[in-house]
């Protein structure tokens, strides 16, 4: 039999649910201009071999998009708070990749990514030392035996795509910056790139937005400040009171909303200072006619107020 949910672990939103709608069909406006967008992606990238990490990491920040707007809809800032963040990553990410040269965008994005799939590979094989201690611990935990399998005939084929002519000096800048930073680099730091998220960040003057997103959202995205979830309301004894907020809270919703929206713009605007100048009227006349004021009054105005009170005694 199936169990009934305790409703009162809910916060109802139901008194703010048009200012949930607004909110949502403000961010699905950009998904649904950026399916447009997409399609250009789709047939620029695929002129060239190296090229479709570009759009396949416009599709990762258009999946968190569309994930955030359907959380809004239930009012749920908590995990648009955590999608936020993978949202921020993914929009500086393919800004470099339009923004660089193709030696430290594409080129060293596919380096690293195949440097990283040799690594993997070698943990199902028992001759290497990393291989041998995650195969036990797998049967261990798992109960689940693999067997054990030869990396350097499963890497031939990426050891052969390394060396070609083309791609051999992206992989020898990979292992002079993994010595140099003394640990596996992110592929957006080969060349003296950006050592880090933070100073990826910086690199598009995006400081302000890597505080807001990543540093302060540090203690809920890893359960360090769990006390978030509790709040204090003043009776009518004028004793205080700690409840819960409850799950499915859209407080703050609409302060990640405006972070949403102004990365959306930045990554939009990225990509056609980059790749589309010619078509920047029509970028400039979709913002005006279907974005602009909707962004204007979720920004400057307050759409709804949470009021918390104690009903363990109703």
């Amino acid at each position: 039999m199936a169990y009934e949910p305790d409703t009162s672990l809910f916060h109802t939103s139901e008194e703010i649910k048009d200012a949930l709608e607004f909110m949502s069909n403000t961010v699905e406006e950009c998904i649904n201009y950026g399916t447009y967008l997409a399609g250009w992606l789709h047939e620029t990238t695929s002129k060239n071999e190296h090229d479709f990490p570009i759009y396949s990491t416009f599709l990762h920040f258009f999946d968190c998009l569309d994930s955030i707007k359907l959380l809004i809809q239930q009012g749920q800032s908590s995990g648009v708070k955590t999608l936020s963040r993978a949202l921020f990553e993914a929009s500086l990410s393919f800004r470099y990749l339009i923004s660089s040269s193709r030696e430290k965008g594409v080129l060293a994005y596919q380096v690293s990514l195949t440097r990283k799939k040799m690594s993997q590979r070698k943990l199902l094989d028992s001759k290497e030392d990393k291989g041998a201690i995650f195969l036990e611990k797998f049967e261990k935990q798992m109960g689940i035996k693999l067997h054990s399998q030869d990396s350097e005939i499963m890497n031939q084929h990426l050891k052969a795509y390394l060396d070609r002519s083309d791609i051999s000096p992206i992989n020898k800048e990979w292992k002079k910056t993994k010595k140099k930073l003394k640990h596996v680099p992110n592929w957006y730091s080969l060349f003296d790139g950006p050592e880090n998220l933070k100073e990826l960040a910086g690199f598009f003057d995006e400081e302000i937005m890597y505080e807001l997103l990543y540093s302060n959202l540090s203690q809920h995205i890893h359960a360090s400040d769990t006390t978030n979830h509790i709040r204090v309301v003043q009776q009518n004894n004028d004793i205080p009171v700690a409840i819960s907020h409850g799950l499915r809270n859209p407080e703050s919703l609409q302060d990640s909303v405006k972070w949403v929206l102004m990365i959306v713009i930045g990554t939009y605007t990225t990509l056609f200072d980059q790749f589309y100048p010619n078509r920047k009227k029509r970028y400039s006349n979709w913002y005006s006619s279907h974005l602009r004021r909707q962004f204007q009054i979720i920004t400057s105005s307050e759409l709804f107020t949470i009021h918390y009170e104690d009903e363990s005694k109703n």
